[in-house]
């Protein structure tokens, strides 16, 4: 069994069927999207106070959790996108497989709508995540990929047309003091050494800091 058939619904029936080299059928047999949690934020409540910092965590799961965020270039993409979409700021973030943990900050006061820049910045990055798979083969090697068990090099083959990247909402909270955006950011990037994917978080390649968010709150 490989990666795709062990980590996702359907997966055996992917497998055979791109080995019958049919790429449409491919897609159309990936199921659908799966709810991982009940109740994700859609509608974030954040206070605004002129003396103290707005700080979120968030975190974006992909559709059917499909493991296909964690390479370099899925990577690049996504912090090309962040860079230009400025409406609000990432500071650290850590890229797992199937998820994403970032930290982010309004670029200005009063704040812009946050979901806005979510789907804005979702869909960028989809847009360009699926022009890095165009640019590749397109059935034969979508076969012989998914055959070597690689599961990102496998959907980045799949054409514009398929499933959606990411679940349609985030999970977001507001911190309330610079010591919580410590202790939250020791939390998130020990991620990769709780799955078992390095040893130590420093050896995780998919994580950085793209602003410096710095926590103030005046008297």
């Amino acid at each position: 069994m490989n990666a795709i058939e062990r980590d996702q619904p359907g997966g055996s029936q992917l497998v055979a069927t791109v080995a019958r080299g049919s790429v449409a059928d491919a897609i159309n047999c990936v199921p659908p999207v799966l709810p991982v949690r009940h109740h994700p934020s859609r509608n974030s409540v954040m206070t605004f106070h002129d003396n103290r910092a707005i700080l979120l965590y968030v975190t974006i799961v992909t559709a059917n959790r499909m493991p296909v965020l964690a390479s370099a270039a899925v990577t690049e993409c996504i912090l090309a996108v962040w860079k230009e979409t400025t409406d609000w700021l990432v500071g650290r973030y850590v890229i797992m497989p199937d998820h994403i943990h970032f930290f982010c900050a309004p670029a200005s006061y009063p704040p812009s709508d946050f979901h806005r820049w979510m789907k804005r910045w979702k869909s960028l990055a989809t847009l360009a995540i699926r022009r890095l798979g165009a640019a590749q083969a397109g059935g034969a090697q979508l076969a012989a990929t998914v055959a070597r068990g690689s599961v990102a090099d496998a959907i980045n083959c799949v054409p514009p047309r398929n499933p959606p990247l990411w679940q349609r909402d985030c999970w977001d909270r507001q911190l309330r003091t610079g010591e919580s955006y410590s202790q939250k950011w020791e939390y998130v990037r020990n991620n990769p050494v709780r799955k078992g994917l390095v040893v130590n978080a420093d050896d995780w390649l998919y994580q950085g800091e793209l602003n410096v968010l710095e926590w103030h709150e005046r008297n």
